[in-house]
């Protein structure tokens, strides 16, 4: 061993096993930071130790001790690592907003989908994360424009009084059209929104027209434009629209598939079917 001139010297008996037993630790934890359980209480308040742990499986924070899981600089490396292991940082970092948006990055990078688990077949999903944050942030319009603009995804989880935030959340869904089903119904009333939504093609799915207000497919005015602007969302419109047979007549020369819904004396129309042929 070397003493702090870089001279060689013994060190007492119990000096060197301490060292020697930090230096398993800190192997093992660099091989699996969960390995930090398993360690003496001292090595878990170790800032080394647990950094290496941490930096290698970010869950390995729950097993620091209570002073390292306050310190930001072990708690990002953490969250950087494995975004929920927020849950284990103290409640003051649980409420800083640098370390809530790392989080909330390393989250969204984690993606869903299948997995063996015990030769089963199960599906993974990402582990709540918004629930592990201090809830003053959870009341912040700020914050949430933070973190979407790290992870749009991050709003499908957001309290209700930032979804029911008209002005927050319009500029978002002409962004993302997924979060549409989560809008107040104030925008999803909105026709001028819903007619630049239909323009984004397949971002906004035929799926989300039970999400429109009945009321608004009841404006004839609204279904004009829509089928003037966007005939192939004739799908889209309540059954009652789609078996119209004046609105078919209509939109056939612009969209002939709409013909699968034409009554069946419109389909036996010869100049119909004429017109739609040649369209």
């Amino acid at each position: 061993m070397y003493d702090g001139n870089g001279e060689l010297k013994r060190l007492p008996p119990e000096e060197a096993a301490a060292q020697g037993a930090r230096a398993a630790v800190l192997a093992a934890v660099q091989r699996r930071g969960m390995a930090l359980a398993d360690a003496p209480e001292a090595l878990r308040d170790d800032r080394a130790v647990v950094l290496a742990a941490v930096g290698r499986s970010g869950g390995a924070l729950q097993y620091a001790s209570q002073r390292l899981r306050d310190d930001r600089a072990v708690v990002l490396a953490a969250v950087r690592q494995y975004g929920p292991a927020i849950r284990y940082a103290s409640e003051r970092l649980r409420g800083d907003e640098e370390v809530a948006l790392a989080a909330i990055a390393q989250y969204s990078a984690v993606q869903t989908g299948w997995h063996m688990e015990r030769g089963t077949l199960r599906f993974r999903e990402k582990a709540p994360l918004l629930s592990c944050l201090d809830p003053a942030l959870l009341r912040s319009r700020d914050f949430f424009q933070k973190a979407a603009q790290v992870s749009w995804e991050i709003l499908r989880d957001a309290p209700d009084e930032i979804l029911q935030d008209a002005a927050f959340l319009r500029p978002w869904l002409l962004r993302e059209p997924a979060l549409f089903p989560l809008a107040p119904e104030a925008l999803r009333a909105d026709c001028d929104l819903l007619l630049e939504l239909m323009g984004q093609g397949l971002r906004f799915p035929d799926a989300f027209a039970g999400d429109i207000p009945p009321a608004v497919w009841a404006r004839q005015d609204f279904v004009a434009q829509v089928l003037g602007r966007y005939p192939w969302r004739f799908s889209m419109l309540p059954l009652a629209c789609r078996k119209n047979d004046a609105l078919i007549r209509d939109v056939l020369r612009r969209w002939p598939p709409a013909l699968a819904d034409a009554s069946e004396a419109l389909r036996d129309d010869r100049a119909v079917l004429l017109a739609a042929v040649r369209q």
